[in-house]
């Protein structure tokens, strides 16, 4: 069944996308989900550092290069909690939280049973965490109650 398009909805991933590694995967996945919706996404290609970006270009088309081009309603960030966490904290990435007019998410592998302080802090800031597992469901619950 085709899915009619509403109108002004899109969503924005931010995450490794085109690197050679299982957080790349997991985000051309989510990726190829909007996509296949018919919902327009855009992407802010995060570089995981030691020569891994850049490897698979299939969504080249959709990739920008700052947060301000960000201009979906939906934004997913798909990375591990520390490099969200420093995503967040880096001045040039603070228009995105405080924005009114979406919905900010993000989507955490995480298998420890503590997220540390410093992390919660910035994490508090999300609108949703989407947790890929019972378990990181409940260790970012007891970390951060009302964002999951």
């Amino acid at each position: 069944m085709q899915r009619s398009r509403i109108p002004d909805f899109g969503g924005n991933v931010i995450g490794p996308v085109g690197a050679n590694l299982s957080l790349g995967v997991l985000a051309r996945h989510v990726v190829s989900l909007l996509l296949s919706q018919g919902c327009p996404g855009r992407i802010l290609d995060s570089d995981p550092k030691l020569g891994r970006r850049g490897h698979d270009q299939r969504f080249a088309e959709q990739t920008v290069a700052s947060v301000d081009e960000l201009t979906n309603p939906v934004t997913f960030l798909v990375s591990t909690p520390i490099s969200i966490a420093e995503f967040l904290r880096d001045r040039r990435n603070r228009e995105l939280l405080p924005r009114r007019d979406g919905l900010n998410a993000a989507l955490l592998n995480w298998e420890q049973m503590v997220v540390p302080d410093e992390w919660a802090r910035v994490l508090a800031g999300l609108d949703v965490i989407v947790a890929p597992s019972a378990f990181t469901r409940e260790t970012f619950e007891e970390a951060l109650p009302g964002v999951l």
